[in-house]
């Protein structure tokens, strides 16, 4: 970040934080106020600051959603790419699952939402990856590979009770 960026007296880190929040509140502000492509801008801008934040993708994924017509592939990009830069954030998943159901991309949105658990399970966060598919299942996902995936996780947990119920219903 440029030292003029920086607030004075701040390290870097703490401007570059600074710059996150209320670059990513000026993204949300436009959006809202319907100024698509200001708000493309910006989000461009940051993503090329800050390739490495998933908040700036995710961002740069409600400006793709925000054209007329909404750009649902572009809006998969970028949350596919925060996703590889940010493996850690489990909700770019989440947001596209989420993102992906309400635009009617059902395939697109359950696909989402097993990535984002098959990716909790991998880190081993097993409660976070059981939210997301029961989130999955409420959001209308393939009941039997939802099942199916909880069956694994409450497994993986040393729940057997839980594993045979969820195993129960994906059949």
């Amino acid at each position: 970040v440029p030292p003029a960026l920086l607030l004075p007296g701040s390290e870097e880190g703490e401007g570059r934080a600074w710059l996150l929040r209320g670059g990513l509140r000026a993204v949300a502000l436009y959006l809202q106020a319907g100024q698509v492509e200001a708000a493309e801008a910006l989000a461009g801008n940051l993503a090329a600051l800050m390739p490495e934040s998933g908040s700036v993708w995710e961002a740069c994924g409600r400006c793709a959603l925000a054209r007329s017509p909404p750009d649902l592939a572009a809006a998969l990009a970028a949350l596919e790419e925060g996703n590889a830069r940010d493996p850690e954030d489990g909700q770019l998943w989440a947001s596209l699952a989420l993102r992906a159901d309400r635009w009617g991309q059902w395939g697109a949105g359950q696909q989402a939402g097993r990535a984002a658990a098959a990716s909790c399970c991998q880190r081993g966060e097993w409660a976070r990856a059981a939210a997301l598919l029961q989130q999955a299942l409420e959001l209308g996902a393939d009941c039997f590979q939802v099942h199916r995936l909880l069956a694994e996780v409450w497994a993986a947990r040393q729940e057997p009770a839980q594993a045979r119920q969820h195993l129960g219903l994906a059949s």
